[in-house]
This record gives C-alpha cells, structure tokens and sequence, in this order.
C-alpha cells in the first residue's frame, strides 16, 4: 500500500494501534482521524506526505514523531489529539504551525531543524496564541533573536514552560 486513501480508517472506534510498515507514501484527509482510543501510530520512513486533518481528534495519541523527508504537513493533520505529551518535528520540515498540533497535554517537544523566523497571533475568542516557525524568511515572518526563541516557542504552543529539545525552557517577558 503506497496511499492511505481520504477517511479510510476515519471514526474506527476499535482502532488502538497501526504500524504502517514500509511503502507507505502518503496519508489522505481525515484518513485515521476520530479514533479515539488510537494510541500509536507509527509512520514509516518511506512517508512523504500527511493530509489535512490525518489524526485530528484522535484524543488517545501519546506521541507524535514525524518522519524525516516529510518538509509539509496539511492543515489540522494532528488537531485535537490532547493526549500527546511529546512531538519530534524533522529536519526535512521547512516550518511548524501550532494549528497543525493541538494538544493540551504537551510536555516535549523536539526540533531536529533550526528555525530563525517566527509569526505569532492572538485569537481573541480563545485568549490563546497561535503561529509559526520557519527556517525561510517570509512575509509576516519577524526574525528570532537569541533572546527571544524560548519565549516565542512557548507563545506559539501555549505553554508557560515545556521541554525543549530535553531542555527545560520558560515563557519570558525579557524578550526583547
């Protein structure tokens, strides 16, 4: 199997673990989304692609490790999974979008790439922050300063502290 087809595994309820194995390619739309007792999934290395919304609301996900050569995820891919606790992002990822990744319960997470700029915004009707990193500059994209990265990086995710790359980093307002 080289593609997993849009909502193929979509609201499987007795759906607690998938391994992929190797060849897979590509993850459709909503195609494991809403199994809620989903604990592991396991993506391959042959991974290139992840759709929009892939494991949105799969609340019993524990981690999240993106394959290295996935540079894109589609919008929402792991929205609503509030049971993870660490995510690892890949290199080969050109930028990380809070949106793509919501969970409450987030403790670590791991960047194997260096980003340098960032767009952080307000939504007023949650009082919650959400935005991006990214390794290009863009539009709307301000540059991290040295001073600034942990800061940036907890605003982003919602966090007062969380472990960063296996170090402790805190929400500062000398960011400056």
């Amino acid at each position: 199997v080289k593609t997993l087809q849009e909502n193929a595994l979509a609201y499987n309820d007795d759906l607690v673990e998938i391994d992929f194995g190797k060849g897979l390619e590509s993850i459709g739309d909503n195609a494991v989304a809403y199994c809620e007792k989903l604990k592991i999934a396991t993506l391959p290395s042959t991974l290139k692609s992840i759709g929009k919304s892939a494991f949105t609301d799969d609340s019993s996900l524990t981690e999240i490790v993106i394959p290295e050569g996935i540079d894109t995820i589609g919008s929402s891919a792991f929205s609503f999974t509030d049971g993870v606790k660490k995510i690892t992002i890949p290199a080969s990822m050109n930028e990380f979008r809070s949106f793509d990744f919501s969970s409450k319960s987030l403790e670590e997470i791991n960047f194997k790439g260096e980003y340098k700029y960032f767009s952080l915004d307000y939504n007023e009707s949650t009082s919650e922050y959400y935005g991006t990193v990214s390794k290009e500059p863009g539009p709307r994209l301000g540059e991290i300063t040295l001073k600034s990265y942990n800061s940036i990086i907890c605003l982003i995710l919602n966090k007062q502290s969380i472990k960063l790359n296996g170090k402790e980093i805190k929400l500062s307002t000398d960011t400056a």
